[in-house]
């Protein structure tokens, strides 16, 4: 907590405001029970839970997070990232360093991604996941696909399948074709290719 107290009034924040915080930080992120522990005592996955805190605890508008999930269990990651999200909702700018592209997605809206010190893909995450993708659609549906003549090709995993459209082929075609089918259609969405895979590509391309 000494620790904590410090670096947040490094920042000119009043002790009481810095000491408040760090207490509901701590219990939020289920530390509330390690705040006397010198940190080289505590865990890696808790040492950086404490890290995450000393850069919020003085209340910043802008936020810079440089691998905050390195060391969390997958309960602890979902505890930073729904930390995390708080956070932008009330109007904070963050910005994230991480490697793992799923959470990339989830969390981010804007993307700069770099390969060897080189920006190879800056944008809105949703205008470059539209760009890079396959015109292909996600279906939950009783359909059989192999008698439609608008698809190319298909591929089914659980109880969904993913729908590759020829060219030229509109989605609303599709969609129409599976409503006259008159079967049970449970969903129908875009099938993005995942970013890992399209950074993969463009830094393939670009080489």
């Amino acid at each position: 907590m000494a620790v904590l107290e410090y670096l947040g009034t490094l920042k000119g924040v009043s002790v009481e405001r810095v000491r408040g915080n760090a207490r509901d930080w701590l219990k939020r992120l289920e530390i509330d029970d390690l705040g006397n522990r010198p940190v080289q005592e505590l865990s890696k996955g808790n040492q950086q839970k404490v890290q995450f805190i000393a850069t919020v605890v003085s209340d910043p508008d802008i936020l810079i997070l440089d691998e905050p999930f390195t060391g969390l269990d997958p309960i602890n990651v979902h505890l930073l990232v729904r930390s995390i999200q708080e956070l932008a909702a009330e109007g904070k700018t963050v910005v994230l360093s991480v490697h793992q592209m799923s959470l990339v997605e989830s969390l981010c809206r804007r993307v700069f991604m770099i390969n060897r010190g080189r920006q190879v893909l800056y944008g809105d995450l949703e205008e470059i996941q539209n760009r890079h993708s396959e015109p292909s659609f996600l279906v939950r549906s009783g359909a059989d696909y192999r008698t439609c003549a608008l698809i190319d090709r298909f591929t089914s995993h659980n109880a969904a399948t993913t729908v590759y459209l020829k060219q030229g082929v509109e989605p609303a075609r599709f969609l129409r074709w599976l409503v006259e089918s008159g079967v049970d259609v449970e969903s129908f969405q875009r099938a993005r290719t995942p970013l890992d895979e399209i950074f993969i590509r463009v830094v393939r391309d670009s080489s």
